[in-house]
């Protein structure tokens, strides 16, 4: 399962600049021209305040010059405006980019451990809602956040100019009431979080409820998948609920910070002004100002919630964003011309500490030869394929490609030397081409067909309504398993790896299809490195090499023939699959 690390205010900032930083000039263009526009406002209330002035005094020309300069001004606001929204818009669409151009880089290099270990649901819901939490937060409520900070300074430094008094008078009532804001929202943040993880697991409810469909209705598990449903989907509520609960109590503070400010600015405004010490322009502009600000902290709460918010959503999203990829150093060893294209060398494996599947593994593979792998389940067969394939770290020994330590080579250039064909068929939700040509993007149609040929599926994909074109849904399911099985040997045989990896590759084909797909791989194989993980032993009599592997060890090896003489464990699994399939046929 995922760590879970508290990430505080200060963390988040840290991490949420790793993708604000290339926009630098757009954040300067940004905060220059808000700041221009702070100025402005500021310019703007002085003149109402002339303004105001100069109609009491009945001097025409001023107030003509003021009202002018007003017009002006508000243009040029207008302007400043524009531009300030337009770098900002440029900004939060390409740092939106970024972020999900960099979320979905990183899930792809997250190792298959890390996929097994959480649930899928869980991890989308991480890179959709928590992840839109997180852009909301950087496009839209950060640097204006910001800009309303300088704004309050700034602004409050004007009016402290116009009269201290007035502005002491006018704002004392905000601090407590910050401070009760501050109070009932901070509980809130563990809230949110609990009811985001709540719904990263219904998510992962609703994932297993469809991808096992067929299960949940041969089995009449329907209401069981609704009541877990319900059940995840209440607890969330119940977090929501306390959050909401908390909200509450916050529009009274509201209330406030926006009403008290304006009766007491007046009154005691105009107390000021009768006495004299604040003229009525002043008083005005005062006024307009304190809009401003007031308005500023009314939307605190807003701006409190969305942060904390942000914040859980953060945790949950840099959770997965935090987590090590696979390795992306290496080398590109280009010479394949070695004796042996495979080396195990005293290698040992566990996918939970403490329990090794593989114990100290020794074995060679020549090039260019044949070799199975059987033994019962779970005595370690598909984790050896899994290992060549890199999707894992050994936990000691070395594995040797073409004679070059594994750790050696460049992950990607190392698994474009292998084709694999695993028992789980999975294929894109897409067309039979599209799904072919995963093999080799730039394949023309040719050579698309001719590995389709060679795989035995060109036959039936004629025969659908579409051809090649036709689209497989998702996971294939308007396929037979038998028909996406061929397909996955298809994308294989289009790769042309030196070494393939066939893994229960005929599991899914009926006996008459299993004998011509045979025949088509003693052809696919020929001139590569095969390694074989074979249920039924018939399909791998001719193979160069059988390894016998029980409780992750090899306890014997050697060809058929001889294999079947020595009254061994292959023996025994292939007297007892001989006679398993004499019974069939009786039946």
């Amino acid at each position: 399962m995922l760590e879970r690390n508290k990430y505080s205010f200060i963390k988040v900032m840290i991490r949420m600049y790793t993708f604000i930083k290339e926009y630098k000039l757009l954040i300067t263009i940004y905060m220059i021209l808000s700041v221009l526009n702070i100025g402005v406002n500021l310019f703007l209330a002085n003149l109402i305040n002339e303004s105001i002035n100069s109609a009491i005094n009945l001097d025409k020309n001023k107030l003509y010059s003021y009202t002018f300069q007003m017009a002006v001004i508000i243009i040029v606001g207008l302007v400043i405006t524009y531009f300030s929204t337009l770098s900002y818009g440029i900004f939060k669409t390409r740092v939106m980019l970024d972020v999900r151009k960099s979320a979905i880089a990183h899930l792809e290099k997250l190792p298959l451990s890390f996929m097994e270990k959480n649930h899928s649901g869980d991890i989308i819901s991480r890179f959709t809602n928590d992840l839109s939490s997180v852009q909301t937060f950087i496009g839209d409520d950060l640097f204006k956040t910001l800009i309303q900070i300088i704004s309050v300074i700034f602004t409050s430094i004007y009016l402290i100019a116009i009269n201290l008094k007035l502005f002491i008078a006018t704002f004392i009532v905000i601090p407590p009431a910050l401070f009760m804001i501050n109070v009932i929202s901070k509980p809130m943040e563990k809230y949110f979080k609990q009811a985001s993880r709540n719904l990263g697991q219904a998510n992962s409810i609703v994932q297993d409820s469809y991808g096992g469909i067929f299960i949940v209705k041969a089995f009449n598990l329907e209401k069981l998948f609704q009541d877990k449903y319900l059940e995840v989907i209440k607890n969330g509520l119940k977090y929501n609920i306390k959050g909401v609960h908390r909200l509450k109590f916050i529009p009274p503070f509201n209330i406030i910070l926006r009403s008290t400010p304006f009766a007491i600015c007046l009154i005691y405004g105009a107390y000021l002004s009768i006495n004299k010490e604040i003229s009525t322009g002043q008083l005005l502009s005062f006024t307009y100002l304190m809009g401003n600000i007031v308005w500023t902290f009314a939307f605190l709460p807003s701006t409190i919630s969305s942060l904390i918010n942000a914040i859980g959503a953060s945790e949950r999203f840099f959770e997965v964003l935090d987590t090590s990829t696979e390795r992306e150093d290496g080398k590109r060893f280009e010479s394949l011309d070695t004796k042996n294209s495979i080396s195990f060398k005293n290698v040992s494996f566990s996918y939970n500490e403490g329990t090794n599947i593989l114990k100290e593994l020794s074995f060679d593979i020549k090039k260019d030869s044949k070799i199975a792998l059987v033994g019962a389940s779970g005595c370690g067969k598909s984790t050896v394929l899994k290992l060549i394939a890199s999707f894992y770290n050994i936990q000691s020994g070395n594995i040797e490609f073409f004679e070059n330590n594994s750790k050696e080579w460049s992950l990607n250039h190392l698994r474009s030397k292998i084709s694999y064909v695993s028992q789980d068929t999975y294929l894109f939700p897409g067309s039979i081409l599209d799904n072919i040509l995963v093999g080799n993007l730039h394949a023309a149609k040719e050579e698309v067909i001719k590995a389709a040929r060679i795989a035995n599926a060109h036959e039936f994909i004629l025969e659908l309504p579409q051809g090649y074109d036709t689209m497989v849904g998702e996971r294939g399911i308007k396929l037979s398993g038998g028909q996406r099985q061929r397909i996955s040997i298809a994308r294989a045989v289009l790769k042309n790896a030196p070494i393939i990896l066939l893994d229960e590759a005929t599991s899914a084909l009926d006996t008459l299809s299993e004998a011509v797909i045979q025949e088509s791989l003693e052809k696919v194989m020929e001139g590569k490195t095969a390694i074989i993980v074979a249920h039924r032993l018939s399909s791998i009599k001719h193979v160069d090499e059988i390894l016998v592997m029980d409780n992750g060890c090899i306890v014997e090896r050697g060809k058929h023939e001889n294999l079947v003489k020595n009254n061994g464990l292959y023996s025994k699994l292939y007297a007892k699959q001989f006679n398993d399939y004499d019974i069939q046929e009786s039946i």
